[in-house]
C-alpha cells in the first residue's frame, strides 16, 4: 500500500492505551511484554527497600507490589483468553517476587507463600479484574456496550471464543449470578466490588489452606485469618536486624 507515494509500513504490532497488541492471535508476546514491565517497576523500586530480607518488612513489601508492580503487571489483561500455561508463567513470576520479598527459597511450597502475606493467586486477580470491567459494562450508559453484552450472551456456545464466555466461566467458579441475570439487576460499583472481592478471597483461602494441609513441611504453619497477613509478618520493625529475625521464623513455618 501507498500513501501520498509513500510506502505504508506493514507492522506486526501496535500499541494502543499502553498494551501492544499483536497480528497474530497468540498473546504469548504480550505476557513477556507484561513481564518486563513489571520486572523494570520492582528493579526501580529496590531503592526504596523493596529487595528481601535485608530491606523493608515483607507485609510492607507486599502492599508497594499490590499498588505499584502488579498493576503494571495485569494491565490489560483482564480482557484477553488466556491459556493455562499463560496463566502459569504469571504465577511462576509473582510467587517468584513474593518468595524474594519473604527471604523464602524457591523450593518453599506455594500454598505457603501465599498465606503468610494473606495474598491471593494471581488468577484471583485476574478474574476480580474481569468482574469490575463486567460491572462497569452491564452499569454502562453506552448504549453500543450494553448490545454487545446483551447480543454475546444470548448467542454464545461453548465453542465461541468470546470474552462474555470466559467471565461465565469465572462467575461460575465464585458461585455468583450469570451474565444474564446480571443484566436484570446489577448491584452498585463499590457493592459489586465488595462481593467479587469477597467471594474470590474466601475462595482461594480455602484452596490454599486445604493444600497446605496435604505439605508436611507446613506442619508448624497456621494459617492466619482469611485474607489476614500472619503475625510472624505483622510484628516486624522497619530495620534490617528485626526483618532477619522475622525471615528466619518464616523458614522455620515453611519448613526450608
Amino acid at each position: 500500500w501507498t500513501l501520498a507515494g509513500a510506502e505504508v509500513e506493514t507492522v506486526e504490532s501496535i500499541t494502543q492505551v499502553g498494551v501492544t497488541r499483536y497480528i497474530t492471535e497468540t498473546t504469548d508476546k504480550s505476557i513477556d511484554d507484561r513481564i518486563k514491565c513489571a520486572s523494570h517497576c520492582a528493579y526501580a523500586l529496590m531503592g526504596s527497600g523493596l529487595h528481601g530480607s535485608n530491606g523493608l518488612g515483607a507485609m510492607v513489601c507486599h502492599q508497594i507490589l499490590k499498588v505499584y508492580v502488579i498493576p503494571r503487571l495485569l494491565y490489560g489483561l483482564e480482557v484477553l483468553h488466556l491459556t493455562s500455561k499463560q496463566l502459569d508463567t504469571l504465577t511462576k513470576f509473582h510467587l517468584k517476587l513474593l518468595k524474594q520479598i519473604q527471604g523464602l527459597p524457591q523450593r518453599t511450597a506455594n500454598a505457603s507463600v501465599y498465606l503468610l502475606l494473606g495474598a491471593i493467586p494471581i488468577e484471583g486477580q485476574i478474574h476480580q479484574r474481569q468482574l469490575t470491567l463486567l460491572g462497569a459494562i452491564l452499569r454502562s450508559k453506552n448504549t453500543t456496550l450494553k448490545d454487545i453484552a446483551i447480543r454475546q450472551t444470548a448467542i454464545m456456545s461453548p465453542k465461541n471464543n468470546s470474552w462474555f464466555l470466559d467471565v461465565n466461566h469465572t462467575l461460575s467458579k465464585y458461585d455468583l449470578p450469570s451474565t444474564a441475570d446480571l443484566l436484570n439487576t446489577i448491584p452498585p460499583k463499590e457493592q459489586w466490588k465488595k462481593i467479587c472481592t469477597d467471594r474470590i478471597t474466601a475462595f482461594w483461602y480455602d484452596v490454599l489452606a486445604a493444600e497446605a494441609s496435604t505439605k508436611k513441611t507446613l506442619q508448624f504453619l497456621v494459617p492466619p485469618t482469611e485474607g489476614e497477613t500472619h503475625r510472624c509478618w505483622q510484628t516486624v520493625d522497619h530495620n534490617a536486624k528485626d526483618v532477619q529475625r522475622a525471615t528466619i521464623k518464616a523458614r522455620l513455618l515453611t519448613g526450608t
